[in-house]
């Protein structure tokens, strides 16, 4: 059996956490995850409500699980009274604390007997977020899909994290561009404690994403993402500038990608003139969104997506992950054997 501190910590049958991904991450599909022996997360996105988040910790509780986590978006939580109360109510095993400073919100989640986590892009970002109090350091890659400040590969930045904090007491978790049990497997010989892995996830019928926005991901390549602002900017959602989100390429990006700064102009903009375009090109957006049009429409997803080549249930997922880390592990060590490697 594949083990590591984090899994036997957490009583997990495989080193895998289901990353919490704003919108396809729901309490039913945190369940299955942790039901199949990994650790299921749900994500809370910035326009979440306290009422919504209940339900979606019932959810992720309903099957009698007992590890499960949540993420939240640290940025928005001014803007959400009462959402952290409740993830304090519902007592999770894991909190993840991402996108801005973790530091206000750390000792409430040890409150409710949660160890915190968060994704970090840079050493720099991880040396902060143990200094603030976090137990869990989750190295995000470039690869990842969703929003992140990442500019640095996964396995270069574990590499770097790992050795920055190699005299400090906390988990090292890596996440970016896993998909299968070789990703797996690679991120912990490198020393992770365990996987964080969301794309891997986003065709399952669990996730809570439209059937076309499923189709599109299965039909994606490794080189059919884009690490951009533009919906964002368009949609009226305010991420801080830092954090752009790696979603698939389309119409849409092509088309404002390069005009970015454009319409971050629009967006600030304070005359008729700039609001009127702005409008405009939102209308279009959100009528591809009600329409399911994944050509111009956003779905968030990572580099893993060229991964994703069929519909399988989230429990088939983390078994059939966890299982071949477990072979790639055994395989390795025995190829690591022979004498005459070393004569």
């Amino acid at each position: 059996m594949l083990q590591t501190n984090f899994s036997r910590f957490l009583g997990l049958r495989y080193p895998i956490v289901g990353a919490p991904m704003a919108g396809p991450g729901s309490g039913r599909l945190a369940s299955i995850v942790s039901g199949a022996g990994g650790l299921g997360m749900v994500g809370v996105g910035s326009r979440a409500t306290r009422k919504w988040v209940r339900g979606q910790l019932d959810a992720a509780s309903s099957m009698g699980q007992q590890r499960w986590g949540v993420g939240v978006q640290v940025w928005a939580l001014p803007n959400q009274p009462g959402v952290m109360d409740e993830i304090e109510i519902a007592r999770p095993a894991i909190v993840s604390l991402s996108f801005g400073d973790p530091s206000p919100y750390i000792d409430q989640v040890h409150r409710a007997g949660a160890l915190a986590a968060s994704q970090v892009n840079t050493v720099a970002d991880a040396r902060k977020a143990v200094d603030a109090g976090i137990d869990v350091v989750v190295v995000q890659g470039a690869e990842a899909g969703g929003h992140h400040a990442g500019q640095v590969a996964t396995l270069p930045l574990l590499q770097g994290v790992l050795e920055a904090l190699e005299h400090d007491d906390v988990f090292v978790l890596a996440g970016g561009g896993i998909g299968t049990g070789r990703g797996l497997a690679a991120v912990l010989a490198a020393g992770a404690a365990a996987g964080w892995i969301g794309t891997a996830f986003l065709a399952t019928p669990e996730a809570h994403s439209p059937l076309l926005a499923k189709m599109a991901v299965l039909s994606a390549k490794e080189t059919d993402t884009i690490h951009t602002r533009v919906f964002d900017l368009v949609g009226g959602i305010d991420w801080p500038e830092r954090y752009p989100g790696r979603a698939l390429h389309n119409s849409f990006a092509r088309t404002w990608h390069p005009r970015e700064a454009e319409l971050a102009e629009w967006a600030e903009g304070s005359d008729p003139e700039s609001a009127e375009k702005l409008a405009a090109v939102k209308e279009g957006l959100t009528t591809a969104t009600k329409a399911e049009d994944y050509d111009v429409a956003v779905v968030y997803a990572g580099q893993a997506a060229g991964l994703v080549r069929d519909e399988r249930r989230a429990d088939e997922v983390v078994r059939s992950i966890g299982e071949d880390a477990e072979r790639c592990m055994r395989a390795a060590a025995e190829l690591c054997v022979p004498d005459e490697w070393f004569r």
